[in-house]
């Protein structure tokens, strides 16, 4: 007879791992008392090599039931990979669902006197991982604030990084966002300075412009740029000098993609 000390406490673990070709990897653990003493291997429950002595008996028993191995082989072997292979169907257009990120900046006067804070804005992206950073040139700017991802009503994640800098020297920051929807083709918006002789109108008026590498919407068509029925030319590979144009054109330039857009804010 087999004597046990009470309460006595078994954990079972039994599941499958789904592979490429339908191959699957089975398995079926039990522990008693936390000590791991068999498992279920092919058509045979097997005794771990340091379980108990009667451990042997407990396999003969439920080997001796035909029942038990039969439902044992079912569970592992057909079962559970047909039930995850299931939940993997289900899931698999939310597992590879993703959606581009739409990137803006705005600015405002900071707490710290003689400071602007510049912020970044990107929402509507999808997987929530998003990569977001100041950058002047090459170099990353260490002290941005960047906010939590937040979800957005349609199930995409939104956020936000702010840069607190000195006013004057905000010329040729730029903000830039990595994703993987985008393919490797980064967003990239840059801050030009435009209009006005004075700090007044420096801060009433201010120039982004919204660049991506790649001159196609996110429909794969050309980007196309118009100021009013005049088409404009394609982007070159590097952004222009926009200094030397006049900001009160830029709002009648449209694109046919939001992340090549030339916005004038006021």
């Amino acid at each position: 007879m087999l004597s046990l000390n009470y309460p006595i406490e078994i954990q079972l673990s039994a599941g499958c791992d789904l592979y490429s070709e339908n191959a699957s990897e089975n398995f079926l653990y039990a522990a008693y008392q936390g000590e791991y003493i068999l498992s279920f291997q092919g058509t045979s429950f097997q005794k771990a090599p340091d379980a108990p002595p009667w451990t042997e008996l407990v396999i003969k028993v439920l080997s001796g039931d035909p029942g038990t191995t039969e439902t044992a082989q079912r569970l592992l072997y057909d079962i559970c990979p047909k039930f995850v292979h299931g939940l993997q169907e289900a899931g698999n257009p939310e597992l590879e669902r993703e959606e581009k990120p739409v990137a803006w900046l705005s600015s405002g006067l900071s707490p710290k006197h003689g400071h602007l804070q510049l912020v970044c804005h990107v929402s509507g992206f999808y997987p929530k991982p998003v990569w977001v950073m100041w950058m002047q040139g090459e170099q990353e700017q260490n002290s941005p604030q960047r906010s939590d991802c937040l979800p957005d009503a349609d199930e995409t994640w939104y956020l936000r990084a702010t840069l607190d800098v000195e006013a004057g020297k905000e010329a040729g920051l730029a903000c830039c966002v990595k994703h993987s929807s985008l393919g490797g083709q980064d967003i990239t918006l840059y801050r030009v300075r435009g209009g006005g002789t004075t700090p007044a109108a420096s801060l009433s008026r201010q120039l982004y412009l919204v660049w991506g590498q790649q001159p196609l919407t996110s429909q794969g068509q050309p980007l196309l740029c118009t100021r009013g029925e005049q088409p404009l030319a394609p982007r070159p590979a590097t952004p222009p000098d926009l200094t030397h144009l006049d900001p009160q054109l830029l709002p009648s330039v449209e694109c046919n993609h939001s992340f090549t857009m030339l916005q004038l804010l006021s």
